[in-house]
């Protein structure tokens, strides 16, 4: 005899699902005892093969599962025996159709249809898996089911069709369809006939049948017409060979074989209660489809198995056709019917569940019944409400709906199992099962999905532990901020609330820096110390007597100046001071000086050794503006033209003509002299006195006159003196010889000495000096020229309110007059470049530049602005990469004690350090000179003219503390 009895066959996520049923004749206890042994799981596996040899022969995927009435019992792959099954003899693979006579569950994720204005109802949807995650990719949550509006009131559905009870031929023998469930036994007892009988008229060598056969059953007694779908029987007797019902049977119980008008009412009570379908409208006979369907109602409610309608049957039945939960009512208990409904998934409400049993209500609760073998009546009797407070009570499992399941799911989220995108209901999916299923397997929990007792201790133990690697908890938030705060890490974006291995990381050198077990893991000794530190007093916005202290300490050891007295208040400044320390000395960037802090700042200071003197050495001669003559004369040599060159340290200039031909320059030879003595190779003409050759005149002021002698005679003069040579003679002063006419004035009873001359003559003064001869190179002469050239023209245009142009000093150009002390062969190259060029001169924008030059830079020259504070476009820093000579590197040094520096500095007090803060083209333009009562900053052509242009001889140099 087989283990099997039928079969159902459905399909959920395109796998196919074969549910083979138990013959209950074998018992559950004999069926779980053979299917446990071990030895005897083989046997199992081979009455399956079998079957599905006889039944099922085309499917070869999918599972099998074993159920014993309801329950199931154990689920075992197809592919375990398909293999040994027979193939379809034409080779290919065929797909298996449901057919008709298997029994297909209803899809629990199918729509429902409404017909009330209130339960508009849907089906939760099935949860998506949960996307891979790390530490910047969010996963993506699952949604959510679907939710309904619950508050309008239902409109009643119309009542449907009953089955059809008209009246049958009575046929030799009928014929009946196998339905879920259904053995040989239970087919005997409702049709009257032995299951030797069924067996003999269908041939059957065993118990085996399935749903869907078709079963001859042999002629029986019975009469009733309103038959359950697909079951035929004899007719009732007609009017004309009825016998009269005795008198006395009008008061009996109904039972088998009455004609009765209380037949039809109890008929449709049975229908309405779940434990028949008719397909006809219900006679008044009461047959053996009633006489069974009113034994399955009284074993179902534990009644005396009769089938006779007595009184404690009527009375059952009235009782729970009188229940208060069923369509078109109200009740209290409604409430809690439909929250459970919900909780198991059979319906979710759009709005909280109100008292009104609707037809949406009818049909979850109908759902229900037929999931959970209960008769399907879609009333809320007490075995349905029982049963659904049971399971609605059981542990949290899929396609539950349950308020617990949001904390539950929130604390998997905390843990890192799933992350969810919008927050989470109290709807139990798929992926929150996979989740519990992780979380289950990671702290050796049965993995079954089931959310225990001890699963939701264990997790809510596990979120709310102290903080760790992997969790997600808005209190990571703050805790990542304060490490940052605290300069453990530094976030690329806004913290988060996941907890990953960069913060554990951080944590744990945390924990390591300040002696703390270095766990990674926020205990409450950890939480503990970062709170202490961030409430120090000495961070930025407080005030604090220790920061006066700190602030000295900071500066004597070099990490600021301050440019007032230290506060006791802790501001910016000195946040990135203390950052700048923690920097230096590797510790973690905070700006918050803490105990660890304080301690290192302790240690530097006490390393410093006090400083006695300065020592500063520089490169470059001159301002470094504009050309260079070092770097013009390494041009040259390397090959580039005078034009070259000019344009090269003039920015965007250009060069242009001017007539100079009669072009006369006013140089201050001397000023406030007490007595001026000439001579000339020639005879001379002073004022209106003429003297010889190689006399000896003096000039003086006295009372109102010049005073002018010569060879032992005296001459006076009120108005000024014109001095001039014949005969193309010199003029002589100082051991110099000069062209073109003296001029002596007097200004507060002193007197200044004018040489007019022409431009070009003035240049044969200038261009030797100017450069060193030597060099020996034509295109640096004419580059120096005309640079000269330009300058003296720039001078004569600003029109002086003075007697004179230009110094004969650096104050403009060095002029000495005729050359006689250089060598004849360079003084006559110099002069073919100033005739060669004659009129040459150097613009910008067609204007004439201020054509200023220095010997050198030192390797890069400087903007205007640097030095006189006026932007000069043509007048820009630039590299001078052809200045290789002694200039170029330091070349002069000097040492200036603390005391002597204090002296130039008094305001400062005692002087602790000067240190140059910043630079630019190398030279310093911000010094800082640090003292105890006071620190301030200079620039740098400020501290080389306090300390003398003499001693720092170019504006390029750095300066060395000296212990």
């Amino acid at each position: 005899m087989s283990l099997f009895i039928n079969h159902s066959v459905e399909t959920n996520n395109d796998e196919l699902i074969v549910t083979l049923y138990l013959d209950k004749r074998f018992g559950h206890e004999e069926f779980s005892k053979e299917f446990f042994s071990k030895g005897n799981k083989k046997s199992l596996e081979s009455e399956v093969k079998n079957y599905f040899k006889t039944h099922l022969p085309n499917i070869k995927s999918g599972i099998v599962k074993i159920a014993f009435g309801t329950m199931i019992l154990t689920v075992l792959p197809i592919q375990t025996f398909a293999q040994d099954l027979a193939t379809d003899p034409s080779g290919e693979n065929i797909e298996y159709v449901i057919q008709a006579e298997d029994t297909v569950p209803l899809d629990d994720t199918t729509t429902t249809q409404t017909d009330d204005g209130n339960e508009n109802i849907q089906e939760p949807v099935p949860e998506p898996e949960p996307s891979t995650e790390d530490d910047t990719v969010e996963p993506v949550p699952e949604p959510e089911p679907p939710t309904i509006d619950d508050t309008e009131e239902p409109v009643p559905s119309p009542d449907t069709d009953e089955p059809s009870d008209t009246t049958q031929d009575t046929p030799q023998e009928t014929t009946y369809i196998v339905m879920a469930g259904d053995t040989l036994t239970r087919i005997s007892n409702q049709h009257h006939v032995t299951i030797d009988e069924i067996k003999e008229a269908n041939n059957l060598t065993s118990d085996v049948i399935y749903v869907g056969q078709q079963l001859i059953i042999p002629n029986t007694d019975t009469t009733e017409s309103d038959l359950v779908e697909g079951e035929q029987a004899n007719p009732e007797p007609t009017d004309t060979v009825q016998e009269p019902e005795a008198p006395e049977l009008e008061n009996e119980p109904i039972q088998f074989g009455m004609h009765r008008d209380d037949v039809v009412i109890l008929k449709e009570n049975l229908d309405t209660l779940g434990f028949v379908e008719w397909k006809n409208p219900p006679t008044d006979y009461f047959g053996r489809s009633s006489e069974q369907a009113l034994l399955d109602f009284q074993a179902f409610y534990g009644l005396n198995e009769t089938g006779v309608a007595d009184q404690d049957t009527l009375a059952k039945i009235d009782n729970i056709l009188s229940s208060p939960l069923q369509d078109g009512n109200r009740h209290d208990d409604a409430i809690q019917l439909k929250i459970n409904l919900e909780i198991l998934g059979y319906v979710s409400w759009k709005n909280p569940p109100n008292n009104f049993f609707g037809s949406s209500t009818k049909e979850a609760v109908q759902r229900f019944q037929q999931d959970n073998n209960l008769p399907v009546s879609g009333i809320a009797d007490q075995l349905t409400f029982s049963k659904l407070q049971e399971l609605a009570q059981q542990p949290l499992h899929v396609g539950m709906n349950r308020p617990d399941a949001v904390d539950m799911k929130k604390n998997l989220e905390i843990l890192g199992y799933v992350k969810w995108k919008n927050e989470p209901t109290g709807y139990y999916g798929s992926q929150t099962k996979a989740a519990v299923i992780s979380f289950q397997s990671d702290y050796g929990l049965p993995a079954t999905g089931v959310v225990d007792s001890v699963t939701m201790s264990t997790l809510e133990d596990a979120a709310n532990a102290p903080m760790r690697e992997g969790m997600y908890r808005s209190d990571a938030i703050d805790l990542k901020i304060n490490l940052e705060q605290l300069g453990f890490i530094s976030w690329k974006n806004t913290p988060n609330n996941f907890f990953g291995p960069s913060s554990a990381n951080a944590l744990q050198n945390f924990q390591s820096y300040y002696g703390l077990e270095a766990t990674g893991i926020a205990d409450q000794a950890t939480l503990q110390k970062i709170d202490d530190i961030l409430a120090s007093p000495l961070q930025d916005g407080n005030r604090h007597e220790d920061a006066i202290q700190l602030k000295k300490d900071l500066e004597k050891i070099g990490i600021v100046k301050w440019k007032n007295s230290p506060t006791n208040y802790f501001g910016s400044s000195t946040k990135r001071a203390v950052e700048d320390f923690q920097r230096q000395y590797n510790l973690p960037v905070s700006g918050i000086a803490d105990a660890r802090t304080l301690q290192k700042i302790a240690e530097v200071r006490e390393a410093v050794v006090e400083i006695n003197s300065f020592y500063i050495t520089g490169k470059g001669y001159g301002h470094a503006v504009g050309m260079t003559q070092y770097g013009a004369y390494g041009m040259a040599k390397a090959g580039h033209s005078y034009e070259e060159i000019i344009k090269y340290y003039y920015t965007g200039v250009e060069l242009s003509t001017r007539d100079t031909e009669n072009q006369l320059v006013r140089v201050l030879l001397a000023q406030n002299a007490s007595t001026i003595t000439i001579s000339s190779d020639q005879p001379y003409q002073v004022g209106d006195k003429e003297f010889p050759a190689h006399t000896v005149t003096s000039i003086q002021y006295e009372n109102g006159e010049y005073v002018i002698k010569n060879s032992g005679n005296t001459y006076t003069r009120e108005s000024q003196l014109q001095i001039s040579s014949t005969q193309g003679g010199l003029l002589h002063f100082k051991d110099q010889q000069y062209e073109g006419i003296f001029y002596i004035s007097e200004d507060a009873g002193k007197l200044d000495l004018v040489n007019h001359i022409n431009v070009e003559s003035y240049l044969k003064g200038v261009v030797p000096y100017e450069i060193i001869p030597s060099w020996n190179n034509m295109d640096l002469y004419k580059t120096q020229t005309l640079a000269a050239r330009t300058y003296v023209l720039k001078e004569i245009q600003r029109d002086y309110d003075r007697n004179f142009d230009v110094y004969d000093t650096v104050r403009s150009q060095v002029y000495h007059g005729v050359p006689t002390s250089i060598p004849e062969v360079y003084v006559n190259k110099i002069n073919q470049a100033i005739a060669e060029t004659k009129g040459q001169v150097i613009v910008y924008n067609g204007t004439l530049i201020d054509a200023v030059y220095s010997a050198s830079s030192g390797g890069h020259t400087v903007d205007a602005a640097d030095v006189w504070g006026n932007s000069v476009p043509y007048l820009v820093g630039k590299e001078d990469p052809y200045d290789t000579f002694v200039y170029s590197n330091n070349w002069w040094n000097y040492t200036i004690t603390k005391q002597d520096l204090e002296e130039l500095y008094p305001s400062v007090g005692k002087i602790i350090d000067v240190r140059v803060e910043e630079t630019k083209y190398n030279r310093p333009t911000e010094i800082s000179i640090i003292g105890e009562d006071d620190s301030i900053t200079v620039t740098g052509s400020e501290f080389r003219s306090k300390i003398g242009s003499d001693k720092l001889k170019s504006n390029t140099f750095t300066i060395e503390g000296i212990s």
